[in-house]
């Protein structure tokens, strides 16, 4: 027979026994839940970075293909299809063509890397048109030229020389190519932040690690491998030391098992587990927080905004009030005194009336549009109606403090949101009134500018309010900063301008003080530049 104290400890053992193992499930568990989330997070890491590989190379190419049809390249065959010689024209073409390809060339740029390293223009029999030294970085007769219709990368494996062809065509006739040497180094590492993690390579060899071997790549089962669709081009993404923690794992809790004391070590473990759930709760939490702030910004702009809307429309509406209260009252007092009124006074005092309450109409209309945009709606626009909309909305504010309004516009349509670009430029249009107003100037300018470079809408305000402090120039766009009493600014105005045409229309702005000459008088004032890509979005 067992004595008690016999059962008491085969009591506590298996106690103590199940509880060593429900821990070790329960840690198993655990980390089986965090693996999967981390290499579902990775992965769609990786898969990001070959999204953004795949919508660049798009663009290069479509790039290419847009200076492929420029007539300055056709125009030189056509001169030598009729018979022109170098000395009586060519010669002239090849210098134009050089020109336009190094213009475009240097114009290339991601962040500080340079986009090419070379154009070259080859004709029919792969020999380069030009007067200058190209670079000829591969063997022009291993070209295939044949696939090159539409603009395509290819990769010299040979040469390691990754490169885009594009056939020039007249009249449905090859007539020449154009050979663009890709600087593939440069973009991964702007675009990617080239290290151990990423890896940039083709269907048979690696690009950016070259002195790697690809089959210890592809052996190697930490590395993703996604391909870029459209291009060459293999992204290998490291995932994670998964399988040496699920390794660490296992053995922990087989020592767990063995130890006469393992649930201090479990506890530790299990703590070490849940600080980590803390910690990627607590991340998601604050990113869905930043995103949540983000909007509460952007209502509180536009409630700010709004609010000096009303202010203007109350302003126009007091004189077109005060004519039909004046007739209005006229009328009631001749009716009051029995004074004979005409058919043709009654006709002109309902006139007046009816033209006062159309401009009543009118003011609606234009204010109408700003209070029920919906800031989500994405739609093509002209920038030309966009700044005379903002013209509309802060004319009287300007003119109540005497602000002269110049402008120079250029037409260009653009896609967006376009009433959020619309709060964008108020608040800009609002920081300079509110600058010019607390000048003791007696000439008070607001000046206006758009223009269209490349593939770029550059749109300029500048005022004459003698510019911004050094101290605080390189803070305005930064969340509730103002120099204006609390009861007058949020602070929040250029931060949503900043965020609106930097998150929703993917362009910059920059601001800076500027010397300017204006009627023969010299000026000095802040001068905001806002860069809007002209591209689909």
């Amino acid at each position: 027979m067992f004595s008690n104290k016999n059962i008491y400890i085969i009591f506590g053992g298996i106690i103590l026994v199940s509880y060593i193992f429900a821990l070790i499930i329960i840690t198993t568990t655990d980390q089986k839940k965090i693996e999967s989330y981390e290499k579902k997070e990775i992965n769609s890491f990786v898969q990001s970075k070959a999204v953004t590989l795949e919508y660049f190379f798009n663009v290069l190419k479509k790039d290419v293909s847009n200076i492929s049809e420029n007539r300055i390249l056709s125009l030189y065959f056509l001169n030598k299809a009729l018979g022109m010689s170098m000395e009586y024209g060519l010669k002239v073409s090849i210098n134009k063509i050089d020109r336009f390809l190094d213009k475009f060339k240097d114009s290339q740029y991601i962040k500080n890397s340079r986009i090419f390293k070379d154009i070259i223009l080859i004709n029919k029999e792969k020999n380069i048109v030009s007067e200058n030294n190209r670079n000829n970085l591969i063997d022009l007769n291993s070209l295939n030229i044949e696939s090159a219709n539409e603009a395509s990368i290819y990769i010299d494996n040979k040469e390691n020389e990754v490169y885009i062809l594009k056939n020039i065509f007249i009249k449905e006739k090859i007539v020449g190519t154009l050979v663009c040497f890709i600087n593939i180094e440069g973009i991964f590492k702007e675009l990617v932040i080239e290290t151990e993690q990423f890896v940039l390579g083709s269907k048979s060899k690696l690009i950016t690690q070259s002195k790697q071997s690809i089959d210890l790549i592809l052996k190697d089962n930490k590395y993703k491998k996604i391909d870029i669709i459209d291009t060459p081009f293999v992204i290998f993404g490291k995932t994670s030391d998964i399988n040496e923690k699920s390794f660490f794992t296992k053995w922990l809790n087989i020592f767990l098992a063995f130890l006469a004391f393992p649930i201090l070590y479990i506890l530790y473990h299990l703590l070490l587990l849940n600080n980590k759930n803390i910690k990627l709760k607590e991340e998601i939490k604050n990113s869905l927080k930043e995103k949540q702030n983000e909007k509460i910004m952007l209502q509180q702009s536009r409630v700010a905004a709004i609010g000096e809307m009303i202010g203007n429309i109350a302003h126009q509406w007091r004189q077109p009030l005060s004519v039909i209260t004046t007739q209005a009252t006229g009328l009631k007092i001749s009716l009051e005194y029995g004074n004979e009124i005409s058919k043709d006074e009654l006709k002109k005092m309902m006139e007046k009336i009816n033209n006062q309450a159309q401009h009543l109409s009118k003011t609606i209309d234009d204010f109408r549009s700003f209070f029920q945009g919906n800031i989500n709606e994405l739609h093509e626009f002209d920038i030309r109606n966009t700044l005379d909309d903002v013209r509309k909305l802060t004319k009287d504010t300007f003119n109540n403090n005497f602000i002269e309004y110049h402008n120079n516009i250029e037409d260009c349509k653009i896609k967006g949101n376009e009433n959020i670009l619309i709060q964008a430029f108020i608040n800009i249009y609002n920081n300079a009134k509110d600058a010019l107003s607390e000048k003791t100037l007696i000439e008070k300018y607001f000046f206006v500018e758009s223009k269209v470079i490349d593939d770029e809408l550059i749109v300029i305000f500048k005022d004459n309010a003698n510019g911004i402090s050094k101290d605080i120039i390189e803070k305005v766009f930064e969340p509730y900063f103002t120099t204006k009493h609390e009861s007058v600014g949020t602070g929040i105005g250029l931060y949503m301008t900043n965020q609106i045409i930097t998150k929703h229309f993917k362009g910059s702005i920059e601001v800076e003080n500027e010397e300017f000459i204006f009627n023969n008088k010299k000026y000095r004032g802040a001068k905001f530049t806002i860069f809007l890509p002209i591209r689909e979005f």
